[in-house]
């Protein structure tokens, strides 16, 4: 199968329909897929969906909110800060995934 190109932008969009189950048919394998792949998009729009997951309380797939908060906490270390005031709007479970992350891979950026 020959590899796509795609036009800027339009690998996050497709990934963040994926993630939000926005197309027809999307397993749930596919939702885990995508979330752990955006984690290579550090846009604020990918930042946003991963942040909707992860801190939605009615979420019922905690493997979903820990892939969120684990890929939401790989951008912040991308970007060399936590967002603290998005960390803290996080729901309890995506919370600890996300400060869990960060201390395993960036601990200094807790402190920051």
């Amino acid at each position: 199968m020959a590899r796509r190109d795609y036009l800027p932008g339009e690998q996050e969009a497709l990934l963040i329909g994926i993630l939000l189950g926005t197309a027809a048919g999307v397993r749930t394998d596919e939702r885990y897929d995508a979330a752990s792949q955006l984690e290579d998009f550090p846009s604020d729009q990918v930042v946003a969906a991963l942040a909707g997951v992860a801190g939605d309380p009615a979420q019922p797939d905690d493997t979903l909110v820990d892939l969120c908060a684990e890929s939401l906490a790989g951008i912040w270390i991308h970007r060399g800060a936590v967002d603290h005031h998005l960390l803290a709007r996080l729901g309890p479970r995506g919370r600890r995934e996300a400060e869990r992350t960060v201390a395993h891979r960036a601990p200094e950026l807790l402190a920051r």
